[in-house]
Parts: C-alpha cells; sequence; structure tokens
C-alpha cells in the first residue's frame, strides 16, 4: 500500500519510503486462452485476464528482492522463485507505476494497492486441490477449491 498520494516520477529508493505496507499476493488468473497461450496483445484485447487476487496480511517493508517464494499444490512445490523474478525487485513496479500515472498528469492515490507481478509461472486450479503460496517474512495465502 502506498503512504501518500504520488503526482511524479520517483526513484526507486524513493519507492521503498513511499510503501506503506507489503503483503503477499496470488493473482487468480480467468483466461479464454487454452494452457496460458497468449501474448500481451491478447491481454490488452481481452481487457485483462484477472478474475481477483488473495492477499495476505500486511507487514513493513522486506527487502522485497531477496525473499523466496514457494508454491505448492496438495503440498507438493511446483514453484519456487526470489522476488528478484520481479523485474530484479519488486519496487520497480511501483516506479513503473508512478512514473506512467505522472506522465499523464494522474495521481496514485494513498492506500493504493500496487501488485508488483509474478514471481513463477501461473498455476492451473482444478476442483479438488489445495493451493498455496508462500513468502518467507511476509506469510501466505491458500486455496481449496
Amino acid at each position: 500500500m502506498t503512504a501518500r498520494d504520488t503526482t511524479t516520477s520517483i526513484t526507486l529508493a524513493e519507492a521503498a519510503i513511499l510503501v506503506d505496507s507489503v503483503t503477499v499476493g496470488a493473482e487468480i488468473v480467468d483466461s479464454r486462452f487454452t494452457d496460458y497461450r497468449f501474448g500481451l496483445g491478447d491481454v490488452i484485447a481481452d481487457n485483462t485476464s484477472a478474475a481477483g487476487v488473495l492477499l495476505g496480511a500486511p507487514h513493513r517493508l522486506a527487502v522485497l528482492a531477496s525473499l523466496t517464494c514457494v508454491v505448492e499444490v496438495d503440498g507438493v512445490v511446483v514453484h519456487e522463485a526470489t522476488g528478484s523474478a520481479i523485474l530484479r525487485d519488486p519496487l520497480r513496479a511501483l516506479v513503473l507505476v508512478a512514473d506512467h500515472m505522472a506522465s499523464r498528469g494522474e495521481v496514485l492515490p494513498a492506500g493504493s494497492t500496487v501488485l508488483a507481478g509474478a514471481m513463477t509461472d501461473a498455476v492451473p486450479l482444478h476442483i479438488g486441490h489445495i493451493y498455496s503460496l508462500r513468502v518467507d517474512a511476509l506469510g501466505s495465502v491458500g486455496l481449496d477449491i
């Protein structure tokens, strides 16, 4: 969550100051494309593939690039990554959003939730399975469908 309104471009160091809290989060993707085979143009034309997001409890800012992420399906690890998988540092996502908003003369309001991006590949959801996403120092979110 952002701590204050932002109307200008920001640096990575300013992004770290701007962040009020961070959390573990998992996007629920819903796409009409089979096997996640789509490109950026497809996602834009489809108005994204986002069906929802699971968010954990908020935490004070940690060093995000070095945090470890583990994705499990039915207790079996299917993906592992670190925060550096997101633009080398997830805070860069906030820098890019702030830059984009500033270039349009728009405000990124205080309290905004900014999804940084995915550390791992998407995992298809199937009925009867239990899904878990765990990021050290931030906790976990899960889904039992």
